[in-house]
C-alpha cells in the first residue's frame, strides 16, 4: 500500500458513522450483510446508509454483490491488512515485534467440516492453502465422509491451477487433538460435531454435488472468497 491509498482509507474511516458501519462489517467477518440489515442495526436512513458505504467502497474497504434484489457487502480484508502492515511497517525499528509478524508467531490452523468432505470442504482447504501458504495449517473432514473427493471438485480447483488429486476424504476422528484457531461447518447441521477452537463460524453454503458446472463454479468461488476474508480476519484481529 502507497502513501495515497492509506490517506484514501484513514480519510473513509474518519467520521463516526461510517467507522461504525465498518467495524460492524469487520465484525460480521466473511459472512457479510446486506444493506437492509446493516441500516437496521445502524439505525441509519437509507440516503445516509448508501453515502456512507459509497465512501467505504471508494476507498476499498468494502466490496459488495448483487444477490437478486439484495445488495451483500463485505468488509475487504486484504485491504485492511494492507492498511495495518503499512502503518506498522517500521514498527520496533523492524527488530522482533508481534505487529509486524517478523517474531516466532504459530501457524494458524483451520478447519473446514461438512458431510461428506467430498466437495466443499475439500475446495475450502484447498483455497486455505492457496491464500495462507505457509503460515497456514488446513484441515477439512467431513461428520459422514464418503471415502472419495469428487472429481467435479478436483476439476474445479484444476481450473485454478491447484492440485487436489491427491486429497482424500476423511473423518473427524482423523484429526482429533489438534488446536484449532477457527472451525468453520458447512451445511451438516445437527450432524455437525462441535470441535473446540477459538472462533467458530457456520456457512449456509449450498451442497454443490448435483449441480451443473456453472452452479459448481458459482459455489467454488464463494467459497474462496470466504476463505480469503476468514484468514484475512484472523491475521488481524
Amino acid at each position: 500500500m502507497n502513501d495515497g491509498a492509506a490517506l484514501d482509507s484513514l480519510r473513509a474511516l474518519a467520521q463516526a458513522n461510517r467507522l461504525a458501519t465498518y467495524r460492524l462489517l469487520v465484525e460480521l467477518g466473511p459472512a457479510g450483510s446486506t444493506v437492509g440489515q446493516l441500516r437496521e442495526r445502524l439505525g441509519f436512513p437509507s440516503a445516509t446508509m448508501t453515502a456512507h458505504l459509497n465512501q467505504l467502497r471508494r476507498a476499498g474497504l468494502i466490496t459488495d454483490r448483487r444477490d437478486g434484489r439484495e445488495i451483500w457487502v463485505y468488509a475487504n480484508f486484504q485491504k485492511m491488512r494492507g492498511l495495518i502492515d503499512y502503518l506498522t511497517e517500521n514498527c520496533c525499528a523492524g527488530g522482533t515485534c508481534e505487529l509486524n509478524g517478523t517474531g516466532s508467531m504459530d501457524k494458524l490452523k483451520v478447519l473446514f467440516v461438512c458431510v461428506e468432505n467430498s466437495n466443499r470442504s475439500q475446495m475450502a482447504e484447498a483455497f486455505a492453502r492457496i491464500k495462507g501458504g505457509s503460515d497456514v495449517e488446513a484441515y477439512s473432514a467431513g461428520s459422514r465422509p464418503s471415502g472419495k473427493v469428487n472429481p467435479k471438485a478436483i476439476a474445479a480447483m484444476a481450473s485454478l491451477g491447484y492440485e487436489m488429486s491427491a486429497h482424500r476424504s476423511k473423518s473427524l476422528e482423523e484429526i482429533r487433538g489438534i488446536s484449532f484457531d477457527a472451525v468453520v461447518t458447512m451445511g451438516c447441521g445437527d450432524s455437525c460435531p462441535w470441535v473446540p477452537a477459538k472462533r467458530r463460524e457456520d456457512w449456509a453454503l449450498q451442497d454443490p454435488r448435483d449441480l451443473g458446472e456453472e452452479g459448481y463454479l458459482q459455489v467454488r468461488d464463494e467459497i474462496g472468497r470466504r476463505v480469503e476474508g476468514l484468514l484475512a480476519s484472523l491475521r488481524c484481529c
